[in-house]
């Protein structure tokens, strides 16, 4: 079920930027009858790429520090099952209600998310859209999760911008940290201030929202032993769910806006496709694509003690008593 709406998710922010990347010009504005995209000057997206996946080759190297730099407490890693269990069935509860109403409300924050991050240039032969993609997949991403997952839709663009580029940029400083003669050392003090002054950042977010969704009540607030407006930790939830989709949305669009001979296709089909209705099979292919290389679920493996398999094959395993690495 969780996986099905991390699905859609990604599929419907991506063709809402789509659609405000693409979509033509307001009556009476004459557009030449076509639309470009063109990227920033001097933006290569390779280099947008590789810096995007620095965090994701380092994963396991750069966890504990990540872990200590954020100061998470996951619930997912949590020793208590009942924690654990709680934190499954509130995210269940809150996908559950990510309904027609609800893709709604996502299209309408994700359009006011990437409107000013769009620079228009008309042109005799049409109108050039001029967009730093990272930019706008951060901020998209970040605004629907907040609005799908907590029910918070009026944070201005440059918040939006701010918070989604810190969590990229710290995380990236952390694990290239991690990965230094230097790893044995305090992380330094410019990127832990930093760090902090996110969290505050987001903890004045949530308090503002006055957020009392089931989710934040029973996990955020839960976890950190208090409830607002005492110290809580927002990105216990938030950077799990923001951390890898958004980097999901930047390669569908790089991958839908490159030019080619099936880009106009592409783009087209995923910025006609209406909010209100099920994707339709190239839709679901562009996003399944994206989704396998680039899963917003980080892959699981499970050492299993064989010999116990192979003196009853007929019995249950139970994979919660063998030892799962993430």
């Amino acid at each position: 079920m969780m996986s099905v709406e991390v699905l859609l998710l990604v599929i419907f922010v991506g063709a809402i930027v789509s659609y405000f990347l693409l979509r033509p010009r307001g009556i009476g504005e004459d557009t030449g009858g076509m639309t470009k995209l063109a990227p920033i000057e001097d933006w290569d997206p390779i280099v947008a790429l590789k810096n995007s996946t620095v965090a994701m080759r380092a994963a396991r190297v750069g966890a504990p520090t990540l872990k200590s730099l954020w100061r998470l407490k996951n619930p997912f890693v949590s020793d208590s099952v009942e924690l654990q269990l709680s934190y499954r069935q509130a995210l269940y509860k809150a996908l559950a209600k990510v309904d027609d109403s609800a893709w709604r409300g996502i299209a309408r924050v994700v359009a006011d998310a990437v409107r000013p991050l769009l620079f228009r240039c008309t042109a005799p032969d049409g109108v050039c859209i001029t967009a730093d993609l990272r930019q706008v997949s951060l901020n998209t991403s970040l605004a629907a999760v907040l609005k799908a997952l907590f029910n918070i839709d009026n944070i201005a663009c440059d918040k939006l911008s701010y918070v989604g580029s810190e969590i990229h940029r710290i995380t990236t400083e952390g694990k290239r940290h991690a990965l230094t003669a230097d790893a044995s050392k305090d992380i330094p003090e410019d990127v832990r201030r930093s760090a902090d002054t996110l969290i505050q950042a987001l903890q004045d977010v949530f308090i503002d929202a006055a957020v009392s969704t089931e989710l934040a009540e029973t996990i955020l607030y839960r976890v950190s032993g208090s409830p607002p407006p005492e110290e809580f930790n927002p990105l216990n939830l938030l950077l799990p769910a923001f951390e890898a989709p958004w980097r999901s949305i930047l390669y569908t669009l790089l991958a839908a806006l490159q030019p080619g001979p099936r880009s106009p296709e592409y783009a087209l089909t995923l910025r006609n496709r209406p909010p209100d209705r099920s994707p339709d099979p190239q839709s679901l292919a562009i996003a399944y694509e994206s989704l396998r290389l680039y899963p917003p679920i980080r892959r699981i493996s499970r050492v299993l003690k064989i010999h116990r398999y192979r003196s009853d094959p007929a019995g249950p395993i139970d994979l919660g008593r063998d030892r799962a690495t993430i």
